[in-house]
């Protein structure tokens, strides 16, 4: 924590703050290796015995996951029915709503203790759970909650969320910045348990930039007596990659084959998943998972799960792979979670696979999207929607695009909604109920977009064919009424304005 001082400073007065009952959020920024991670553990260490601490880690690989990142704070709460399925029913957008009043309420009611949840690399939360985060931490003001969420500037989703906390009052930012040169000396000091000339502290401060993870491995070049010049003659790029992956030289082959795979499966990664794909029998998994443990690049969080002790030596063996390669490994990594019935892993490695055209992904990432859909996960389900249009290409069933149809416009994107009911409309082989349902679709977009005269017409269109009779044959009732001028919603949605959403094309609309 050298020359962290105001980051210390401020969880310690958020802390204070949740224990007289004001509750608030700490978004802790920096660039990976600067420690982030470190901040928030010192925070949960310096809780007082009488603290609920909900932790949370972000990964890559589970982005996808609908409210996957808060869920897990949440559930170490013990409020593991929280988040829950939503009743049968429940349109999208109540689903949505129902989930943050729930959980909202729940903390509410779990206020006799002060609480703190942290989310550590909230860069890499899904986009469900940054609504949810920012949705809480606008009512917490009054309850002894305390939130400390860690992020690296990019990408920008996360770091939109916290400033927008911040701006209007309700959370405090903190910036970390590299280590100066002093600094880096003290460090190096420390870890090598002498001092060191200047020419090695410049030489070293210059090669990691300040990085206190960096700086580390510098320390582990130099115990070993090796010079650090050979690391840097390739410039600071690529010094910095190979200062990270100098930790993985004296891994046994069978070990550096288990960490390259384990790599593409994500920060977080199933031991008996990879070494399967990686091919080792018996012998060789208990050697390489020996060698993974004894060179501490790796530990266990429990159930068959293994992770990277940090992100930076995931990032950087990860992008030591060649593409091809890693396309491979994820293309591998689906069919094994897949046949193991894990969809919820399977699809996005369906999607890094680039498996175009695969029927079991494509049909994974529907049901997810469907699934994401349904329990107001709009961020989530228009991701996995747009995926599986993707890989299904000009296959795609019209069921598909019309699920990914209702998700653009759930999420308020309603051009790009719009691109869709067009693209549905132009097959001819759609059947007459699903047409006249996407025509309705289309003029409520067109609709909400204060475009009229446009939405007029697609009514217009829906009520010619709903009136030859073909939509009741089809299944299909009333039909909205052409919008006359200033009327914006046809009256049959006047009481439900997310009823394009929550309605769900019956099954009987594409036979």
């Amino acid at each position: 924590m050298l020359e962290r001082e105001a980051v210390v400073a401020a969880t310690g007065r958020l802390l204070a703050e949740a224990e007289a009952g004001r509750g608030g959020c700490l978004f802790v920024v920096g660039e990976s290796g600067l420690g982030k991670t470190a901040a928030l553990q010192a925070a949960v260490g310096h809780t007082a015995g009488g603290v609920r601490v909900g932790l949370a880690r972000g990964d890559a690989m589970e982005q996808h996951i609908p409210f996957g990142m808060f869920s897990q704070a949440i559930d170490q709460l013990g409020g593991k029915d929280v988040l829950g399925l939503p009743g049968a029913g429940v349109s999208p957008a109540d689903a949505r709503a129902n989930y943050f009043f729930a959980v909202l309420r729940w903390l509410e009611s779990h206020s006799e203790t002060v609480t703190l949840i942290g989310l550590d690399d909230l860069h890499r939360a899904d986009s469900d759970s940054l609504g949810l985060l920012s949705f809480v931490a606008r009512r917490i003001g009054s309850l002894p909650i305390a939130v400390i969420g860690t992020l690296r500037p990019w990408p920008q989703a996360a770091r939109e969320v916290a400033a927008a906390l911040a701006h209007d009052g309700h959370a405090e930012m903190a910036t970390l910045a590299p280590l100066s040169r002093r600094a880096s000396g003290r460090l190096l000091a420390e870890l090598l348990g002498q001092p060191l000339s200047d020419d090695v502290v410049s030489e070293s401060w210059e090669l990691c930039s300040g990085n206190p993870l960096l700086l580390q491995q510098v320390a582990a070049i130099l115990q070993e007596g090796d010079p650090i010049r050979g690391v840097g003659k390739w410039g600071s790029r690529y010094a910095k990659k190979e200062l990270l992956l100098s930790r993985f030289a004296g891994l046994p082959p069978e070990g550096l084959r288990l960490t390259r795979v384990a790599s593409v499966l994500g920060l977080r990664f199933r031991a008996d998943i990879a070494t399967e794909i990686a091919g080792l029998d018996e012998a060789e998994c208990a050697t390489g998972l020996e060698a993974l443990h004894r060179s501490r690049l790796v530990r266990s969080v429990g159930g068959g799960w293994l992770e990277f002790v940090h992100p930076l030596f995931h990032q950087a063996l990860s992008e030591d792979a060649a593409p091809a390669v890693r396309t491979r490994l994820h293309a591998r990594a689906f069919k094994l979670l897949h046949a193991r019935g894990l969809d919820d892993e399977a699809a996005e490695h369906a999607v890094r696979g680039e498996l175009i055209g695969d029927a079991q992904a494509i049909s994974v990432l529907e049901a997810s999207g469907r699934t994401a859909l349904s329990t107001g996960a709009f961020g989530v389900a228009t991701e996995r929607l747009e995926a599986a249009v993707e890989l299904a290409g000009q296959r795609a069933s019209p069921e598909l695009l019309t699920a990914l149809g209702q998700a653009l416009i759930s999420q308020g994107r309603p051009a790009e909604s719009l691109a869709v009911w067009e693209r549905l409309l132009a097959r001819e082989d759609l059947a007459v109920a699903a047409r006249i349902q996407a025509l309705r679709v289309k003029g409520l977009t067109h609709a909400s977009t204060g475009s009229h005269e446009l939405a007029a017409i697609s009514y217009e269109n829906a009520t010619d064919l709903a009136s030859s009779g073909s939509a009741e044959r089809s299944g299909w009732g009333i039909m909205p009424r052409t919008l006359r001028p200033g009327l914006h919603t046809p009256a049959i949605f006047s009481n439900d304005p997310l009823g394009f959403v929550s309605g769900v094309i019956s099954p009987c609309a594409f036979a």
